[in-house]
């Protein structure tokens, strides 16, 4: 989708999957003008430049209730805001994505005087950079928000004063079947609601529990007990 000068779109349970593009934004490129998503899926989109997800430039954004998963960028896996764009997420589980390396923000890149908002989101096991990263006077703020194994780091660079604070962790988020593009959440995920992790006591990603227990499923036992089986 490109989303051009001086408009406005509205996208709901909408999936953007598979898609390629040169340059930005191979899901959905927003420029110059305000964009709305709510329970959108953005599955294995690739662009040669930012925003494997979405890409916003000039522009404004909620984003509400949705995944990216598996989209590829050089920076901006997941999603790239650039020059003085203002991007809201909103109960967004952003994970597997990918971008070329340090500093290019695997999860989100935030650049040139633009800001990104993160409310009861997720941001795990990006691949190569970041969870997001913050660069030419960008700036970020999240609020119970859960950045966990992404290779590049979870809570670095300017945002790293941000881990203890506003009911933020980072903790195993615990998906049902990431693998397979599952990121609904075992009934053990520090997530959910009700998790005594959770200090803001509310549901933390786009999707609730939708699995057993999935904690390690090694038993601790003595070694007398192990004999014993093979009396």
């Amino acid at each position: 989708a490109y989303l051009g000068t001086k408009t406005e779109a509205t996208f709901i349970s909408t999936a953007f999957e598979g898609n390629t593009a040169q340059n930005y934004g191979a899901g959905a490129y927003c420029h110059d003008e305000y964009s709305f998503f709510d329970g959108c899926e953005f599955f294995s989109n690739t662009t040669g430049s930012g925003g494997g997800g979405i890409c916003a430039y000039l522009s404004e954004a909620e984003v509400m209730g949705s995944v990216f998963i598996d989209n590829t960028a050089t920076y901006g896996g997941g999603l790239s805001i650039e020059t003085e764009s203002d991007v809201y997420l909103q109960n967004c589980t952003i994970a597997k994505n990918t971008s070329s390396g340090t500093e290019s923000g695997a999860g989100i890149y935030v650049y040139d005087n633009s800001n990104a908002d993160l409310d009861e989101t997720i941001v795990a096991f990006n691949v190569t950079g970041e969870s997001i990263w913050l660069h030419l006077f960008s700036t970020a703020e999240m609020n119970c928000t859960n950045f966990w194994g992404n290779d590049g780091g979870d809570w670095v660079g300017l945002i790293a004063p941000q881990q203890t604070q506003s009911g933020n962790m980072t903790l195993n988020p615990l998906f049902c079947g990431l693998d397979f593009f599952d990121v609904y959440l075992c009934a053990d995920s520090p997530c959910l609601a009700d998790a005594p992790e959770n200090d803001c006591g509310i549901l933390l990603g786009a999707y609730d529990e939708g699995c057993g227990a999935c904690g390690s499923p090694v038993e601790e036992t003595s070694w007398g007990s192990i004999k014993a089986l093979y009396r």
